[in-house]
């Protein structure tokens, strides 16, 4: 429950930037819009991971993070009429994505056939045998 409510405030997060992103890329500049792109698009997929969609489950962790530095480099370097009160979210979700991320990480891994040597399935479907 707590999981889904966190991926719901996420998401939302995500789709509020469309009005910091457009106060901060207001002058045209490429790398605002970049960093506003990179934050909509990260905390709408990490949101979309913590609400339950199978594909993401394991990477949103990664897009949360990015998206959450994407963020706060955009306010606090264009500084939107916005930006305090992002500030504010995106360090509070940087502080809640980051707690469960190693219990995410640690649960994703087969440790048993890890310790026995054997081939197991990593994260993202990489294989480190």
């Amino acid at each position: 429950m707590r999981r889904t409510l966190l991926g719901i405030a996420v998401l939302l997060h995500g789709l509020a930037h469309a009005n910091a992103g457009m106060l901060a890329a207001d002058d045209g500049s490429v790398v605002a819009t970049m960093l506003w792109a990179t934050a909509s698009i990260g905390f709408v997929t990490a949101g979309l991971g913590l609400v339950g969609v199978r594909r993401l489950s394991g990477v949103w962790p990664a897009f949360g993070m990015t998206a959450a530095g994407c963020s706060v480099l955009m306010l606090a370097i264009y500084r939107p009429a916005t930006a305090a009160v992002g500030l504010v979210v995106d360090l509070v979700l940087k502080l809640a994505l980051s707690r469960p991320m190693s219990h995410v990480l640690a649960s994703s891994i087969d440790l048993t056939a890890a310790k026995d040597n054997r081939t197991f399935e990593a994260p993202l479907g990489l294989h480190l045998d």
